[in-house]
């Protein structure tokens, strides 16, 4: 199974032209993370959104009182980002091949590999057959969607 680094989040930001709430954001390679919530209204959800788009509500912020506030909210936030990273490990580890697609693959040139040592147990292949096994596993993995050579 494939890891991905943890997202990096904005402290708490204040409502902007960009963003008419409270908020936090973490910026990926495809995308704005965005995390909204109401401070003004007593136990209001936490909003996910990605490129602006509605994925998922987070927890509610807690009731808004000047001794449990801060901390509520803090713990709120820490539990959206948890359900925001979820929910993107979701959408990356779903763009990935399963292992069930990779192992015929791996099976299929085994069998090459196994038949082509050296001596010493070295692999022993022409350049020719090597570039025909790249080419041949490029444009099967392209056909099924994965791993697109342009």
């Amino acid at each position: 199974m494939a890891t991905f680094k943890e997202l990096s989040w904005s402290p708490p930001l204040k409502p902007c032209d960009e963003c008419r709430y409270d908020h936090v954001e973490a910026v990926t390679p495809f995308g704005l993370l965005r995390i909204e919530w109401k401070s003004w209204k007593s136990y209001d959800t936490m909003d996910i959104t990605f490129n602006g788009e509605w994925v998922a509500s987070g927890p509610c912020a807690g009731p808004s009182s000047p001794t449990t506030e801060l901390h509520e909210t803090y713990r709120a936030i820490e539990q959206a980002k948890a359900t925001a990273y979820e929910w993107f490990l979701a959408k990356l580890q779903g763009c990935l091949p399963s292992e069930v697609e990779r192992v015929p693959a791996h099976t299929e040139l085994q069998g090459i590999f196994d038949s082509n040592k050296g001596a010493d147990g070295t692999l022993v292949i022409s350049k020719a057959l090597a570039e025909s096994l790249l080419e041949d596993w490029a444009y099967r993995n392209e056909r099924k969607g994965h791993y697109p050579t342009s």
